[in-house]
C-alpha cells in the first residue's frame, strides 16, 4: 500500500491474569493507507478492540511491531503523549463520558491539556462544533445532558476532532442510535474526511455501516486476520462471513437471492446507488 499511516506486522498480543494467558491476537499484518477509512469487522472476542488500542498506544504489542505515522509503538521511552494527539479514539457509547458544564467546556478539554492559547482554544471548539453540524452560536453554551443523544454523541465527537487527529478510531460509533442518528453521523463522517483528510478505523460488526463508510474491511476472528479486501470483495464471501458469526448487508443478501433466480445482476453491483441504477438502466431498456 502507498503512503501507509499505520503499518502493523507480525502483531501478537496476551493478557495476562495471574497464572493464565489469553491469547487475544495472532501473527497481525496489515497497512492502512493515509486518508482512507477502514473497517475493523468481527464477533464480539475477535479481537477488533484490542488490536485499535495499539494504534494510540493503550497497549504495547506482546511480540511484533505496531507503527503509526513512523512512530514505532512499543519502542522504548516511545513518547504515548504526541502519539495521542496525533491518534483520537472514540468508544462505544462516547456520549456517557462528556462531563463539561456546557458544550464548549466539553469541547475544549483536550485542547487545553495541549496548553493552548484561548483563542486557539476557541478556534478548535468552533471549527469542531461546525464539522459535526453542532454550530457554537446555537450548542456553544448548553448544557450538553439536554441535548439528544445522537447529539452528545456529536459532542463527544468534536472533542476528539478538537485535537486535530490525524487517525480517528471509532468503536462501535452508531451503537444505539435510531435510523435518522445514524444516517445525521455517517454524513459527518464522511464531511470530516473530505474536509480534513483524516485516516478513520471503523470498529463494527454492523456490515451495512460498513457498506455505507469503508474503502476497505479487515476481518478477525478468534484473534487473526482471516480476510481483507474492497466491501464488495468482502461481501461476496457471505458464506465465509457466516461461519465467522457475520451477516452480509440486506442489500447484499437480496441481491444474492435474486441472481441465484436467474437475475443478470452483475457483480459489480454492490451499494444502494449501483444496484439502483443498473435496475433503471433495465426499466429503459426493456421499456423501449
Amino acid at each position: 500500500m502507498t503512503n501507509p499511516v499505520i503499518i502493523v506486522k507480525n502483531l501478537a498480543y496476551s493478557y495476562n491474569s495471574g497464572l493464565m494467558e489469553k491469547v487475544a491476537l495472532r501473527d497481525i499484518n496489515l497497512e492502512i493507507g493515509r486518508g482512507s477509512c477502514v473497517a475493523i469487522v468481527g464477533t464480539n472476542g475477535s479481537g477488533k478492540t484490542t488490536l485499535v488500542q495499539h494504534f494510540n498506544g493503550l497497549l504495547r504489542p506482546t511480540r511484533g511491531t505496531v507503527l503509526v505515522n513512523d512512530i514505532n509503538v512499543g519502542a522504548k521511552g516511545v513518547d504515548l503523549r504526541q502519539l495521542r494527539q496525533r491518534v483520537g479514539l472514540l468508544f462505544q457509547l462516547a456520549e456517557t463520558q462528556l462531563f463539561g458544564r456546557t458544550v464548549f467546556e466539553d469541547v475544549a478539554f483536550g485542547p487545553r491539556q495541549m496548553r493552548m492559547g484561548k483563542a486557539e482554544v476557541r478556534s478548535r471548539v468552533v471549527s469542531a462544533l461546525d464539522i459535526v453540524g453542532l454550530p457554537f452560536l446555537k450548542y456553544g453554551t448548553r448544557s450538553p445532558f439536554e441535548l439528544s443523544g445522537g447529539e452528545r454523541r456529536r459532542i463527544a465527537l468534536a472533542g476528539v476532532l478538537a485535537m486535530s487527529p490525524e487517525v480517528l478510531i471509532l468503536d462501535e460509533i452508531s451503537v444505539g442510535l435510531d435510523g435518522e442518528g445514524r444516517a445525521a453521523l455517517y454524513s459527518y463522517l464522511r464531511a470530516i474526511r473530505k474536509k480534513r483528510n483524516v485516516t478513520i478505523v471503523l470498529v463494527s460488526h454492523d456490515m451495512t455501516e460498513v457498506a455505507a463508510l469503508a474503502d476497505w474491511v479487515f476481518v478477525l476472528h478468534q484473534g487473526q486476520l482471516v480476510l481483507q479486501g474492497e466491501p464488495r470483495t468482502v461481501f461476496a464471501q457471505g458464506e465465509r462471513l457466516l461461519t465467522w458469526g457475520l451477516a452480509v448487508p440486506p442489500l447484499s443478501e437480496l441481491l444474492t437471492a435474486l441472481r441465484t433466480r436467474g437475475a443478470a445482476i452483475p457483480a459489480d453491483v454492490v451499494t444502494v446507488d449501483e444496484a439502483v441504477t443498473w435496475f433503471a438502466l433495465q426499466k429503459k431498456h426493456n421499456g423501449k
